[in-house]
């Protein structure tokens, strides 16, 4: 795939959006629950996109059923949704207001039958609610097509469709009733009471400050909600890092210290595995080279109106967390020369432009949506080079902090290599390969074997099960490391050992 700016291919891609969007006319609730064909409760298992014989992507969702709500399903099996829309490789379709899942989801979803029997979402993404808790623990249902950009809702008498938050208990009462007397708490009769007087809508909490709730499961926001477009580093999962650049000095400033502290702020997240780091300075420019570069007291990059411009170049994609990125290889940023803000409202204007280089949206501009944020489209002056509340949540989303394997050094073993028919085994050869088979599994975090076979081989014969010990105990160390163990012809008991077995094993931990 060719390298490209990523903010052209964005520009077209949200034009695209807007020349399609969907246009909902949404049913009552009582309504919704009549006309759908099933109503589950469930968690995302898998998703895999793939072509249809008509040439359009699909995508297949497979749910793990908590509870059946209405209808009839095969418990014993995931219950599979097909979607249209999804990636594979460089190709996609994208389809205005379809339902968002992904992996670790747990949702209320609202199901009906397709003419070829399949399983999709009622209504697009009218018929998807999340799950979220609020300060005080109460879980509330949310509903956010309706909120979304592309997306134009009408109530049934053709006024402006206004989304309102519900209580997840009392909703779910509402549905299990279907019009059958609910249970004789107050606050469940007042449920069933009707559209008008239903009980389970919570007006105490703007959606808008859905994203300091804490989610009922580790993943209630996608990813790709953070992020301008689908664009995120690959490197930070596989434990690399990214080197920023200053190029020139910014009067009146601290503007190198400033690049050093934006790029801490966003790495030191405990909670992620961002790791950008301060690469010393540089003549390149605001331009794709290849070079992460942080161009201060720019007097031309920098478009009217704003005092901070970023973009950021992409070549291939990867996957996380079940949805399709463009890999970010490169990012650069451009201050505006003349400035005369403080330094603490400089060290905020660089900390945010890094911040879109690393994949990040204005907070204020998409759902989940706050102002308490360095990535706030208009500065506030209160961060500095400090992330606030939605810039954690969203680093944290879009680089979660996952352990990395770091295989251990390649063991210095004695006579090396061993020679068949030359090199006599002895028991040093033995002892040696076990210690280092003991690190590689300390290293994959499996407890290192603690009784061999003849711990003490001084003096003892080689034997067949001293090598299938040994085999053993490194392929589940190999396999953590993505390494496919290679071992010749099996060693039975009373075949003799050779010069080999011992080699390979050898080779396969350097």
């Amino acid at each position: 795939m060719p390298r490209r700016s990523p903010l052209l291919g964005l520009l077209l891609l949200l034009a695209t959006v807007k020349a399609s969007a969907a246009v909902f006319v949404v049913p009552a609730d009582s309504e919704l629950i009549d006309r759908a064909d099933a109503i589950v409760i469930g968690t995302v298992s898998e998703i895999h996109s793939e072509f249809t014989v008509e040439g359009p992507i699909v995508t297949n969702i497979d749910i793990e059923v908590e509870e059946v709500l209405k209808g009839s399903l095969e418990r014993s099996v995931p219950l599979r949704l097909r979607e249209d829309g999804g990636v594979i490789g460089d190709f996609f379709t994208a389809v205005s207001g379809s339902a968002h899942y992904w992996t670790g989801n747990r949702a209320l979803i609202f199901l009906e039958r397709t003419g070829d029997r399949r399983w999709r979402t009622w209504g697009m993404s009218l018929g998807k609610f999340d799950f979220v808790r609020d300060s005080d623990q109460r879980e509330l249902a949310v509903r956010w097509a309706t909120g979304q950009a592309d997306v134009l809702a009408w109530s049934p008498e053709g006024h402006p469709h206004e989304e309102r938050l519900r209580d997840a208990a009392l909703f779910l009462a509402f549905i299990r009733s279907h019009g059958r007397p609910a249970p004789l708490q107050p606050r469940l009769e007042a449920a069933v009471g009707g559209e008008g007087s239903a009980g389970y809508f919570v007006d105490d909490v703007r959606a808008e400050e859905l994203s300091f709730l804490v989610p009922v499961t580790d993943a209630h926001y996608p990813p790709s909600a953070y992020t301008s477009g689908t664009f995120r580093w690959k490197i930070f999962d596989e434990g690399g890092a990214a080197s920023y650049r200053a190029n020139g000095t910014q009067s009146g400033y601290d503007a190198v210290g400033a690049a050093q502290r934006g790029l801490a702020a966003w790495t030191n997240d405990s909670g992620s595995n961002v790791n950008i780091q301060y690469g010393g300075t540089t003549s390149a420019g605001f331009v794709q080279d290849s070079i992460n570069t942080i161009v201060l007291n720019s007097a031309s990059d920098v478009p009217s109106g704003s005092v901070g411009y970023a973009r950021w170049f992409g070549s291939g994609t990867h996957t996380y967390k079940g949805e399709t990125f463009y890999s970010i290889v490169e990012g650069d940023v451009a201050i505006k020369s003349g400035l005369t803000v403080s330094q603490k409202v400089f060290d905020e204007i660089v900390t945010h432009e890094i911040g879109h280089t690393i994949g990040f949206r204005h907070s204020d501009q998409g759902t989940p949506a706050s102002n308490e944020a360095v990535m706030k489209a208009i500065l506030t002056g209160n961060y500095g080079a400090t992330l606030g509340p939605w810039d954690i949540e969203a680093v944290r989303h879009v680089y979660e902090q996952t352990s990395v394997l770091v295989p251990p050094p390649a063991p210095v073993f004695t006579d090396d290599p061993l020679v068949p028919r030359v090199t006599v085994i002895k028991a040093l050869h033995l002892i040696e390969l076990r210690n280092a088979v003991n690190s590689w599994r300390t290293a994959a975090g499996l407890a290192p074997v603690a009784v061999w076979t003849d711990p003490n081989p001084a003096g003892v014969t080689i034997k067949a099960v001293h090598i299938l010990e040994l085999r053993n105990a490194l392929d589940p160390a190999l396999r953590a490391f993505g390494r496919t163990p290679a071992f010749s012809g099996g060693v039975a008991a009373g075949q003799p050992v050779l010069a080999v077995h011992f080699q390979e094993l050898r080779n396969q931990m350097k």
